[in-house]
């Protein structure tokens, strides 16, 4: 397998449940160590629409970002005119 080289890892979503070369080229891509947690991940997974309707996840540290940005406040007082 072949990457641009810029991402950490990568996933591979397959319909059907992946063959015995889709695996073996999985693992020559090799791991690598996350600076968040320290621990080592695969650099390329594969999961199966099955995997995915029975729960398996993507193993990734997690962010240490948020998700979402916090809404501003509102100010008190009175609302404004829907136009």
């Amino acid at each position: 397998m072949s990457g641009d080289g810029d991402a950490e890892f990568g996933v591979f979503i397959c319909l059907d449940a992946p063959t015995k070369p889709m695996l073996e080229a999985a693992l020559e891509a090799g791991t690598w160590v996350s600076e968040n947690d320290g621990r080592i991940y695969q650099r390329v997974q594969i999961l199966s629409a099955q995997d995915l309707i029975d729960g398996k996840t993507v193993k990734m540290p997690a962010s240490r970002t948020a998700l979402f940005a916090e809404a501003a406040k509102e100010k008190q007082g009175k609302q404004g005119r829907l136009v």
